[in-house]
């Protein structure tokens, strides 16, 4: 709990000062910048303002696009790598593929005349992991090896870190959970010796996300406690490099969701708690509503309060309809759970029309309940709920079809990689 207090210390420091102390920083850095030299100084304070205005898009394209010029002026092709990497994950970040690679095609042979291996792996990671949206996963898998194999021919630890997390990916999408921890892991013990707080809060986030699913709780909760060390050692020394706010939210998910799955009740309400109102105080919230409405979602039913649970399923659904059929069912299947222990079994059918798949598991749940409780389906005479369900299933959409493997949207680069 000293941790944590500490952590608090920094949340409030850093919401008493929020957008203003980002403003605050701009202004240094344009009067800096009217006074700066047509040399390194020039340009590092135009990498900077493009941080200083991160959520700004159209602002820091501004930045970067002025960063190209002058590096391009002063003929330093670092700077203009730094441009084009961060051009790369801001359209990883908004899923734009042809944009990815464009700015790609220009940083890699430039990275590879220079030798800026760390540079060039970064956004090579970012090409690699788009191959999901395609459902190229073969190549995923294999360009993640090749990665990790010139990563290691050319020493670059930060390279050697983004193909791990790559392979994990790829393993992930393929249903190998094991051999997808195992790579995160490497990539954890590697990133801890590059003293890059912000590259090490990604990889503890991909760890946590696989072992919850392998149900290796003491491991879990191992991985969540490192990344709390992880925010109160960078608090500590002066190396927040990474978004606070977001990196301690994602730590109170982290939380409610281990203790809400184990049935410690009373410490998941103190951490939703601690959840929720960081949440609605976050600037880059939107980045995060997947993750806090799955955990929201399940908090609240396993603490019985459905009506609150029910907006938090349906803001799933919306999220997963368009790019992810596995998880839109998955989220169609927890909302008719509530519903029924609700003992709202009609909505749960009335519904069934607009799921395209219904799983066998809503149908049955909900069966049971309708043994004693009845559907009238027409003067003629009353159905039961299962049958009901079986008629419509078979009705509309036939056979049950397999499920094809989850593609869903990974956590925003960070761009202090």
């Amino acid at each position: 709990m000293k941790h944590l207090f500490y952590i608090l210390v920094g949340v409030f420091l850093l919401l008493s000062l929020g957008v203003r102390a980002q403003e605050t920083r701009k202004k240094e850095l344009l009067r800096e910048l009217v006074k700066s030299p047509q040399d390194t100084t020039r340009l590092t304070i135009l990498y900077e303002l493009s941080v200083a205005t991160k959520y700004q898009p159209l602002v820091r394209i501004y930045y970067l696009d002025q960063l190209m010029k002058e590096a391009d002026k002063q003929k330093n092709d670092f700077f203009k790598c730094q441009a084009y990497l961060n051009r790369i994950f801001m359209a990883y970040n908004s899923l734009d593929t042809q944009a990815l690679h464009y700015w790609f095609s220009l940083l890699e042979p430039l990275t590879r005349k220079n030798n800026f291996y760390d540079l060039q792996f970064q956004g090579k990671r970012c090409v690699i992991d788009f191959f999901q949206l395609s459902g190229d996963y073969e190549k995923e898998e294999s360009e993640s090896k090749l990665l990790l194999q010139e990563a290691e021919k050319a020493g670059s630890m930060i390279g050697m870190v983004v193909a791990l997390q790559s392979l994990g990916n790829a393993y992930i999408v393929t249903y190998r959970d094991e051999e997808a921890l195992a790579a995160y892991e490497k990539a954890y013990v590697l990133s801890c010796k590059i003293d890059n707080p912000a590259l090490t809060l990604e990889i503890i986030h991909s760890v946590t996300e696989v072992i919850q699913k392998i149900k290796d709780y003491p491991k879990w909760l191992k991985y969540i406690k490192l990344e709390e060390d992880c925010i109160n050692e960078s608090i500590r020394h002066s190396k927040v490099n990474f978004s606070l706010q977001s990196c301690i939210l994602m730590m109170y998910i982290h939380y409610v969701a281990y203790y809400t799955k184990v049935g410690d009740m009373d410490m998941a309400k103190h951490y939703y708690h601690l959840a929720d109102s960081t949440y609605r105080t976050l600037p880059e919230a939107g980045l995060y509503q997947e993750y806090y409405a799955r955990v929201s979602s399940d908090y609240l039913r396993k603490s019985g309060q459905y009506e609150k649970a029910l907006p938090q399923v349906d803001t799933l659904m919306m999220l997963f309809r368009p790019v992810s059929p596995l998880s839109y069912n998955a989220a169609f299947e927890e909302r008719g759970e509530i519903l029924h222990l609700m003992g709202r079994d009609a909505e749960a059918v009335a519904d069934a029309p607009f799921r395209p798949q219904v799983n066998r598991a809503v149908s049955e749940k909900v069966a049971e309940h309708g043994k004693e409780r009845m559907l009238a389906d027409s003067p003629r005479g009353r159905i039961s709920v299962k049958e009901k369900l079986a008629e419509m299933r078979e009705r509309a959409y036939g056979q049950k079809q397999p499920e094809k493997p989850d593609i869903s949207k990974g956590k925003g680069k960070e761009e202090s990689l």
